[in-house]
C-alpha cells in the first residue's frame, strides 16, 4: 500500500537554499532529525531563523555567528518571475562580493523577449542592474545573465 508521508526539511532564511544531508537526503520524517543533521553540516539558528554555511560569519571578538545582510527581495521576485511567468525552471541566484547574478539558459537559443526585460526593469526599479546574453557554445544553449549591484 502506498501512503502519503510528510517530510521536513530546512531552508536558509537568507538565500533560500534547501538543506541536503551529507547522505544526499533532502527531508526527514521529523523536524528534530533535520535540525540535528543540519547542525552537523554547519547550519546555524540565529534569532529563530536558520542559515546555511554561506550566509553567516563568525564574529571572533564575541565568538558569535552573525548572519550576513539579507538578500534584496527584488532578487527573489526576478527569480520567481523567470520561473513562474516565463517558464525558466532553471533560474539560479548566485552571490558575489559586489553583486548578485540571476541566470537562466535560453531554450533552443531563443531570443529573450523585450516584454520580459520590461517586467524585470519594473521589478528592479530601485536597483542598479544590467543584463547580457552569453552566446551558445557548441553543445549548449545561450545564457541570460542579469547582474544586480549591491548597495
Amino acid at each position: 500500500m502506498i501512503i502519503p508521508t510528510i517530510y521536513y526539511t530546512l531552508q536558509c532564511d537568507r538565500c533560500k537554499e534547501i538543506f541536503e544531508s551529507s547522505e544526499g537526503f533532502i527531508g526527514q520524517v521529523d523536524s528534530d532529525s533535520v535540525w540535528d543533521d543540519a547542525e552537523h553540516s554547519d547550519w546555524i539558528e540565529y534569532k529563530v531563523k536558520h542559515y546555511c554555511p554561506n550566509c553567516y560569519i563568525l564574529e571572533e571578538e564575541k565568538d558569535e555567528y552573525i548572519p550576513l545582510p539579507a538578500y534584496p527581495k527584488s532578487i527573489f521576485r526576478v527569480e520567481k518571475f523567470l520561473k513562474t511567468y516565463v517558464g525558466f525552471k532553471d533560474a539560479i541566484i548566485k552571490e558575489y562580493s559586489g553583486h548578485f547574478i540571476v541566470s537562466v539558459h535560453l531554450r533552443n537559443n531563443e531570443q529573450f523577449q523585450k516584454e520580459f526585460l520590461e517586467m524585470i526593469r519594473f521589478i528592479l526599479t530601485l536597483e542598479s542592474w544590467s543584463f547580457e546574453v552569453i552566446p551558445a557554445e557548441k553543445y549548449s544553449n545561450s545564457t541570460l545573465v542579469i547582474k544586480i549591484e549591491k548597495h
